[in-house]
């Protein structure tokens, strides 16, 4: 949970975790724990989700970083859905359409 966030949000502010405890002054064998599964202590969770802007709350969500890969994944099926010609955008809708009434 803390970890796969921490990775998003590196990833949008394009640094590393080694980078983000370096310029925090805590101790570069917390990242090693981190990926292991341990969580920050309530100072050092203050003080990442300072430097990104984020609530210490924010960082222990769940399915933060699920969400930004999942709006990565949307991002890219509508610029795919932009390059196809108006025929071809119809029948992905009538698809789409057949898919969802299938689940019924």
């Amino acid at each position: 949970m803390f970890w796969e966030n921490l990775i998003s949000l590196c990833n949008e502010k394009d640094v590393s975790p080694t980078t983000v405890v370096v310029s925090l002054n805590i101790s570069r064998g917390s990242v090693t724990g981190w990926k292991k599964g341990s969580v920050p202590n309530d100072t050092t969770l203050k003080k990442i989700a300072d430097y990104f802007g984020v609530t210490p709350e924010y960082l222990l969500q769940d399915n933060i970083a699920t969400s930004s890969e999942r709006n990565k994944k949307e991002q890219a099926v509508l610029e795919q859905y932009n390059e196809l010609t108006d025929e071809e955008k119809e029948k992905a809708r009538e698809y789409i359409k057949f898919l969802i009434s299938q689940r019924k």
